[in-house]
């Protein structure tokens, strides 16, 4: 019985990217965000518990009331389990990919981003939702990308609605964190399960090697793998929530692992500073660059044991 496979990210990695161009194997069922719902939109969201002004709190609540939900993380797992055992019926692999805070318990993820002090010994057995059974026994991939090209992103992608003192603020401080990516690379090891680390950048630039380290991971044929697709028909999203559509737009309209004409050179963290100084002002700037060094040295240390 084939193993299932979990790419654990963090935003603007690239992952959603990845994930389409893999799930174009016939060996394997893709399974989306199987609990971002219920982590993010549903009445048990780590939002309510992100510490921020309660002005701010109110005024985050009423923005995205719209796309509230009451999906819980219970039956957010029993659809997972479900789609994970109607892929084995089919002899498939299933292909899930979430981001590392959506899957990590409330109880673990907050005080490791905010560094507290606390014995994670009894959590690291499975500090996920994800059920015992199905942790202990799926394949692990981690995605990473610079934190200078990932903040930029996200700055990019929320088209100014982000100002400096946004950047300071727990929530998008916890949405953006390796701490939690590094944390489950470290749980897997200590299990003998080291998981493939895959760069986003590297999708695009180094693609058959990464082909090739995916398929042997995982145990599918790499000749099955296109680079092209048919985007999502808007009846097929694997999410009819706007919210999820904003942020996957572009993924889930692609068709195909698309480059740029040239291929950029390494990140230089001054050189982005300059380049944001000009396009986002100074205290913005900053406020960027001080989220990019906060999350440099988990990167590195990910970065260290990519393919």
């Amino acid at each position: 019985m084939a193993a299932p496979v979990f790419v654990f990210d963090n935003m603007r990695t690239r992952s959603n990217l990845f994930h389409r161009w893999i799930s174009t194997s016939p060996e394997v069922v893709p399974i989306h965000h199987p609990f971002s719902v219920a982590a993010f939109l549903g009445p048990e969201r780590f939002t309510r518990a992100v510490r921020a002004p309660e002005e701010q709190r109110k005024e985050y609540e009423a923005m995205m009331a719209p796309f509230f939900v009451e999906e819980t993380y219970e039956e957010g797992t029993g659809k997972f389990v479900d789609a994970v055992g109607e892929a084995r019926d089919v002899g498939k692999i299933a292909f899930a990919k979430d981001h590392a805070i959506m899957t990590l318990k409330q109880d673990v993820m907050f005080p490791l981003i905010r560094g507290e002090s606390r014995d994670f010994s009894q959590a690291k057995r499975n500090p996920t939702v994800i059920p015992d059974d199905l942790f202990g026994s799926l394949i692990p991939i981690i995605m990473i990308r610079h934190p200078c090209i990932q903040i930029e992103s996200i700055v990019r992608q929320l088209n100014g609605a982000v100002g400096p003192d946004a950047l300071e603020r727990e929530f998008l401080r916890i949405s953006v964190s390796n701490k939690p990516c590094r944390f489950l690379y470290d749980v897997f090891c200590s299990q003998g399960r080291a998981p493939l680390v895959i760069e986003g950048d590297d999708v695009l630039w180094r693609t058959d090697e990464v082909a090739k380290a995916v398929c042997d991971h995982i145990g599918i044929g790499i000749d099955g793998l296109t680079e092209t697709w048919q985007p999502y028909a808007e009846h097929e999203r694997p999410n009819k929530n706007p919210y999820f559509y904003m942020w996957m737009k572009t993924a889930w309209d692609s068709t195909e692992l698309q480059r740029p004409i040239e291929k950029p050179g390494e990140p230089d963290e001054e050189a982005m500073y300059r380049g944001w100084i000009q396009r986002y002002g100074k205290e913005m700037a900053a406020a960027m660059e001080s989220f990019a060094l906060a999350n440099l040295e988990d990167y590195e240390y990910l970065y260290s044991r990519k393919v």
